[in-house]
């Protein structure tokens, strides 16, 4: 409920349409991209991953594809020949050089068209960061809610490499268990020790309103036939800030800016890049602040950048 930690489940989903039925069999999956068409001749010249490569093969490049298929192969059904039939039903995963593979424990049978869904892995406790960001140019007038977490050891994950699929994320609402639907993604082949950001859609209870209080335009120059070659312009801008949560949130707030501008404001903030600015803004449970900052601009031949 404090958005700080979750359990992170995955399941794998085997769909047949292959047009036959597939009775009492072995389900093995590979995470990872296999590249064998694209680059068989390299394959076939490099060797073995840590040998020195060869000059001119003396197999046709087809071989060593083959080879390595066949070592896949048979630590598949070496590790499937250990799998306890008495233990509760599993996936045993084994790494196999770039790529790893998983074996469902048992068999199971897949009729043409139809799909089963198999647990894949289940880890409690895994810690997260909950942030919002409010970019006006990216998603309009809306928070946009953020978790993010690290593939490795410490998060209590890190032992093999995270498959792309769906995500979907439920915060505990109440004290008997109950669910509330926070929102979902999609994510990409997730390696070890890296971090990744869940993007899971607008927060109503989190609210940003930008509010224009002045603007004037000064330091007006002309050229010789009277016409503007040069200005500056301050805007001063108000922001109000407001979480509805009962728990604390901490909002990244981003501003845009074009041409040749300064910032002048009491609120803390850091340059993103030339152009852009964050503020990073803790809220309180049920917290409202407001911060203003004035933007200065200058245009044509008052530009000094």
């Amino acid at each position: 409920r404090s958005e700080s930690a979750m359990t992170l489940a995955g399941s794998v989903r085997v769909a047949n349409n292959s047009g036959e039925d597939y009775e009492n069999a072995q389900v093995r999956l590979v995470v990872g991209v296999i590249r064998l068409v694209e680059t068989i001749a390299q394959l076939a010249q490099q060797g073995r991953p840590g040998q020195p490569p060869h000059a001119t093969p003396s197999a046709p490049p087809v071989a060593a594809p083959q080879r390595e298929l066949r070592m896949v192969a048979k630590a598949a059904l070496n590790l499937a020949d250990r799998l306890d039939a008495d233990k509760p039903r599993e996936v045993v995963k084994e790494e196999m050089g770039e790529y790893f593979l998983y074996t469902v424990e048992g068999r199971d049978t897949i009729p043409t068209g139809w799909a089963k869904r198999m647990p894949s892995f289940k880890t409690a406790g895994v810690p997260i960061t909950s942030y919002y960001k409010f970019e006006k140019e990216r998603w309009g007038d809306v928070v946009m809610r953020y978790y993010r977490f690290t593939n490795s050891v410490p998060s209590k994950l890190g032992k093999e490499p995270l498959p792309d699929g769906s995500v979907m994320a439920f915060r505990l609402a109440t004290d008997d268990m109950l669910y509330g639907f926070v929102g979902r993604t999609s994510v990409k082949y997730i390696p070890l020790k890296e971090t990744v950001e869940l993007e899971l859609g607008n927060d109503r209870e989190v609210m940003v309103k930008a509010v224009m209080m002045n603007w004037v335009k000064t330091d007006i120059r002309f050229d010789a036939p009277g016409n503007v070659k040069g200005s500056t312009t301050k805007e001063t801008w108000q922001f109000e800030v407001q979480n509805s949560k009962d728990i604390a949130v901490v909002l990244d707030l981003r501003r845009n800016f074009r041409g040749d501008w300064s910032l002048t404001t009491d609120a803390p903030y850091e340059k993103v890049d030339a152009n852009k600015v964050k503020f990073v803004l803790p809220l309180k449970p049920r917290e409202k602040q407001t911060f203003t900052y004035d933007l200065t601009t200058r245009h044509g031949v008052n530009a000094t950048r």
